[in-house]
């Protein structure tokens, strides 16, 4: 639950954001032509994007691709308090701020990244540019256009200096050209994932009646239906060729909960997953 959110507006689009959440929840960030630095200091999320999920915790300093997100924050610690601070990066701003040879200069043509996110690893720069927006976000009424031009263009300088300058590259070029990924590899990505049709929907940056409508479509049938063969396929797949526990197979595949698994694979297999292993 979000208990606390401020946000600071550059060039009428948003810039920098404090994000304050108490126990578990879920956060849906859409980035149709931007990048994001995000900073948490703590705990530990689910991170869901177009090519799959990534997990993090503690403290954690990410570069994020142009496109749609959902993360789960997952309280281990009884109603543990978390923080977030991010900036965005808009194409038509750093072309204000930065003249075409200096931005060509940094980001130059180079192979896209297989992921969507870069895990820049904590350091010191980064820590302090981090208290630095906290005392503006504490301090508002000090805070105008210029000041904000400048903690822009200082977290630029900051990320040109770190040992992933040459990864960084391929998220500023989508910013520039952002990369539109297909519904069917979206799908692909997460069908194992957990995530409700509402959720996908979303990455696919969709309602959910086009989702569902476009689904159909795509894969002649509903998307409840494929999504569930699916796991249960792999869950097949796993009882033969490994020796993992039914439970820890069953939430591999996607499944919230080990009865929910066993009745859907009894239906399918007309055997219990025990069974079906021997």
């Amino acid at each position: 639950m979000i208990v606390e959110h401020k946000e600071f507006k550059l060039f009428g689009k948003r810039f920098a954001q404090y994000i304050k959440m108490e126990g578990n929840g879920k956060l849906l960030g859409k980035m149709a032509n931007e990048a994001c630095f995000i900073h948490w200091k703590s705990g530990e999320r689910h991170v869901f994007n177009q090519l799959g999920k990534e997990t993090f915790s503690g403290k954690t300093t990410l570069l994020m691709k142009c496109g749609n997100y959902v993360t789960e924050i997952i309280d281990n610690e009884n109603s543990q308090i978390i923080e977030a601070v991010s900036i965005h990066f808009h194409p038509e701003i750093l072309e204000q701020l930065f003249n075409d040879t200096y931005s060509k200069n940094i980001w130059d043509t180079v192979n896209n990244l297989d992921s969507q996110i870069i895990n820049l690893e904590s350091n010191q720069l980064f820590d302090q540019y981090v208290e630095g927006l906290m005392f503006y976000f504490q301090n508002p009424k000090l805070v105008d256009e210029e000041i904000l031009k400048l903690k822009l263009k200082e977290l630029i300088l900051i990320l040109t200096k770190t040992q992933n300058r040459q990864k960084l590259k391929s998220i500023f070029i989508d910013v520039f050209s952002p990369e539109i990924k297909s519904f069917k590899a979206i799908i692909e990505s997460q069908l194992f994932s957990g995530l409700t049709l509402s959720d996908l929907a979303y990455l696919t940056n969709k309602s959910l009646s086009t989702f569902k409508r476009d689904f159909k479509k795509y894969y002649q049938t509903t998307p409840s239906h494929y999504i569930k063969n699916r796991k249960l396929d792999k869950a097949a797949q796993l009882l033969h060729n490994s020796n993992l526990r039914i439970t820890d197979i069953a939430f591999d595949c996607g499944f919230k909960t080990l009865a929910h698994f066993t009745k859907s694979f009894h239906q399918k297999y007309h055997c219990s997953p025990s069974n079906y292993r021997i």
